[in-house]
């Protein structure tokens, strides 16, 4: 059922779901900025941090991400817009930039976490392992911050603890819908890295891949995590039973 509805409110929300081409053509725009230090590989930008320009590369990715944040608070909206039928025209003059804002700082400082641990864990293998599982279940744990920070309008501190809350109490549904994106953005890479091991490797095809990444693959996930987030409401959860 969750799939279903997932798809539904895609379909329904498919015109916001291609603005997220944006950030991609926004990538592509300030690349040449940073010389070799932004590529595009396996369905997503790369960022290499050990050019002496390293704080171009950084100051691109900090952009990408609140841009993307932007997005992603937008499309989230949308799904609520449609379960509890809120004045959408209201928030969007009065926070969703503010909103949104938060989604890219939460976003920029799980970026920072996880490259900071990356580098320190980098040179041992077993630490390296154990610190990749860490990071995936902080990832889990937040991966209703968005959601939490536009239905509830919580500070991004707040939001990661309603998030945790939010996937103990629905733990089975949650990790579904995290393994389901892993599995897919998997895949995407995958089938972009055959690709370019059959045909000359392109920047048009990696482009072609991140766009398939960033206009399917993570507005999909977002509205199931919204939809799903949406159920922590009885009435709402009622109605949806009932359709």
């Amino acid at each position: 059922m969750l799939l279903e509805k997932g798809f539904e409110h895609y379909r329904k929300n498919i015109k916001v779901a291609l603005l997220f081409a944006i950030p991609v053509a926004l990538i592509a725009l300030l690349m040449p900025l940073a010389e070799k230090e932004v590529i595009f590989g396996s369905g997503t930008a790369y960022i290499s941090f050990w050019q002496k320009s390293s704080a171009i590369a950084l100051a691109i990715g900090a952009t990408f991400l609140l841009v993307q944040a932007f997005f992603v608070a937008l499309i989230t909206l949308a799904v609520v817009r449609e379960l509890s039928k809120i004045d959408i025209e209201r928030f969007f003059r009065e926070r969703l930039v503010h909103a949104a804002f938060r989604i890219g700082i939460f976003y920029i400082g799980f970026a920072a976490l996880a490259f900071l641990a990356l580098l320190i864990c980098q040179y041992n293998a077993l630490l390296l392992i154990f610190c990749i599982g860490m990071l995936a279940i902080i990832s889990l744990a937040t991966m209703y911050v968005p959601q939490a920070i536009i239905v509830d309008e919580l500070p991004v501190s707040y939001a990661i603890a309603e998030s945790t809350s939010i996937v103990k109490r629905n733990f089975k549904e949650s990790l579904s819908i995290a393994v389901l994106a892993c599995c897919v953005i998997a895949a995407i890479a995958l089938l972009e890295t055959l690709l370019e091991n059959a045909l000359e490797p392109s920047i048009l095809i990696e482009v072609v891949f991140l766009l398939a990444l960033n206009m399917f693959a993570i507005p999909f996930f977002e509205v199931l995590k919204t939809y799903n987030y949406m159920m922590k409401f009885d009435l709402i959860k009622a109605i949806e039973r009932v359709k």
